[in-house]
């Protein structure tokens, strides 16, 4: 019998830790990315309460009060200055936010919400109770710098560390790793097929939205890379899930799924055009799945996952790295389609660096060609990334490895 050891891997995702000091914070987004875990764990508070969906109130020991106590211990607490938080607290009573307004924004309150559109209006939106009286604080999966810093202090190997930083950006994932990534991302997929589809059926009720076959299919034409709203529309179409093969009429679909976190929507360079992503690379390999072998609906060998696990996670990487160096850089992300490279960084839509990932084999020649296009851009900088280090071609390109990565 063979041992497997499972890495308590820790996000301590410091980037959205940092910005909660003194004052009142409202932490939202969808379910199942971490903002329970995060307050809990790594923000310092005196009371913690949870709100279920029937409108009960639990405390930290388990034991519930009622909804006057609540706002008892509110008050106390936030006169003396103590810092309380209040998860799902759009479940509580409509007046509890106007009772917010009243005690005026002192003491430390952090709120929690999974409902988007709620917190939305409560921070922006007019005749809200608490407009200007919280800082919002979007919570996605882990940004990709924290994963990194946080994944470098269980794994030594460079590629293992960014592969692994990928997929455990989705806090459901940490659980089940053992420093082999593919591996464990297989087995996960395996085992828990109905998983990923239960947190987007919680999000589409959090939200009050029916998950409409059109959400579903937007999700699988995406998955499996089709990925503008052109080209969605056509799969939509010949699914027979819209009358009419038309991209404007799937536009307010595709702009709810941008506002969810399901998907990114990343500019194509000199082009009034998007391109759409999964933000979760585990998401992403769902859909991919279930248009590739209905995975949802039988059972699929193990083997096949793992087949498709292995030719999905270069594409992966790629997203990731692009994202990360754009943020690292303080540039905006654009995607350059003729010529095609994987990454287009930009400072005020003027192209200043080029990005190329490749995560397989590699020669002198994908260098040379990159070269090429970064010239018919008019783009004075690249960088090259491959797993192994090459000669340099040029003072124009930085060759980079996953090793300078990590750095």
């Amino acid at each position: 019998m063979i041992a497997i050891i499972m890495f308590p891997i820790i996000m301590k995702r410091p980037s959205e830790v940092n910005r909660i000091r003194s004052g009142w914070y409202l932490l939202y987004g969808r379910r199942k990315t971490g903002k329970t875990y995060l307050v809990r764990n790594f923000v310092p508070h005196d009371t913690y309460f949870f709100v279920s969906r029937d409108g009960t109130i639990y405390r930290d020991d388990g034991t519930t009060i009622q909804y006057e106590t609540l706002k008892e211990i509110a008050k106390i607490h936030l006169d003396e200055k103590k810092t309380i938080a209040i998860d799902e607290f759009q479940r509580l009573p409509d007046g509890f936010q106007d009772y917010l307004h009243f005690l005026g924004g002192e003491g430390n309150l952090i709120l929690i919400s999974s409902t988007l559109w709620l917190a939305d209006r409560l921070v922006s939106g007019a005749g809200s109770p608490i407009l200007g009286l919280v800082t919002p604080i979007k919570v996605g999966p882990v940004n990709p710098i924290d994963a990194i810093e946080d994944i470098k202090a269980y794994v030594k190997d460079p590629v293992e560390i960014i592969e692994a930083s990928i997929y455990l950006s989705e806090p459901i994932l940490c659980r089940y790793y053992s420093n082999d990534m593919r591996k464990d991302l297989s087995n996960f997929l395996y085992d828990n097929r109905g998983v990923v589809e239960g947190i987007i059926l919680d999000a589409f009720r959090e939200e009050e939205r029916s998950y409409s076959l059109i959400y579903r299919g937007i999700l699988k034409a995406v998955g499996s890379g089709r990925n503008t709203s052109t080209f969605i529309s056509s799969y939509l179409f010949s699914k027979r899930l819209i009358k009419k093969d038309s991209p404007g009429m799937i536009q307010r679909h595709l702009d709810i799924l941008v506002r969810m976190g399901f998907l990114d929507k990343i500019p194509v360079f000199s082009r009034r055009k998007f391109i759409y992503r999964h933000i979760s690379p585990l998401v992403d390999l769902h859909y991919y799945l279930d248009e590739k072998y209905a995975y949802t609906e039988r059972e699929i060998p193990l083997a096949f996952i793992r087949d498709v696990v292995d030719e999905r996670v270069p594409r992966h990487v790629e997203h990731f790295l692009t994202k990360l160096i754009s943020i690292r850089k303080g540039l905006s992300l654009f995607i350059s389609e003729k010529p095609e490279i994987d990454g287009l960084l930009c400072k005020f839509k003027r192209p200043v660096i080029g990005i190329e990932v490749k995560w397989g084999k590699t020669s002198a020649n994908d260098i040379r060609k990159f070269e090429k296009k970064l010239e018919l851009l008019n783009v004075e900088k690249g960088i090259f990334i491959s797993k192994k280090s090459l000669k340099k071609p040029s003072e124009k390109i930085d060759l980079v490895t996953p090793k300078d990565i990590i750095m």
